[in-house]
């Protein structure tokens, strides 16, 4: 089956809900056929997301899974959808673009700044923002290659090297502030 990812931990922040809410209505007005793909581990037994009982068939909830499983997965998508409200980094980004998978992303905190003009962006507190942005990067074949070219070269801005030693210099920087 072909089908939308979502990657994270499933917690309010990462806004599930309401990517199951828009997934809900191109399902129910036959819009898309792709299943939902949700990989992670629930935080809280609070945060159960709700499922609407003719969406059991079209979603499937893997838990966690190890690094070799998760490239895999990710590699396969269609469209990886992370449109949570608040993120400090956004991981799951960088990986579906060093796989040749499109993003659509949330347009608040470090989103913007991981995904730049790769990544499609939407408002991930209105359903119907992250609705149209799923149906405009599925619908449009140009912009899925343009999207999948330009997330090539920006994921190779990002290398753990890099990032540990933009996290070194943030931590010399803190020590030297307290001294």
């Amino acid at each position: 089956h072909a089908y939308l990812l979502f990657v994270g931990a499933l917690h309010k922040r990462k806004n599930l809900q309401r990517l199951v809410e828009a997934y809900h209505e191109l399902i129910k007005e036959k819009r898309i056929q792709q299943h939902l793909l949700i990989v992670g581990e629930t935080m809280w037994k609070s945060q159960a997301i709700k499922i609407p009982k003719e969406l059991k068939d079209f979603i499937h909830f893997t838990g966690h899974l190890d690094s070799t499983n998760l490239a895999k997965v990710t590699a396969a998508a269609d469209l990886l959808c992370f449109v949570s409200y608040f993120e400090g980094f956004g991981i799951p980004i960088i990986e579906a673009m060093k796989s040749g998978v499109p993003v659509l992303a949330g347009n608040l905190t470090a989103l913007p700044e991981i995904g730049g003009d790769a990544a499609f962006y939407c408002d991930p507190y209105s359903v119907d923002s992250i609705k149209e942005g799923i149906l405009y990067v599925l619908d449009d074949p140009t912009l899925r290659f343009t999207m999948i070219e330009k997330g090539f070269s920006r994921a190779q801005n990002f290398n753990w090297d890099k990032t540990a030693q933009g996290l070194w210099n943030s931590f010399e920087k803190m020590i030297s502030q307290k001294k």
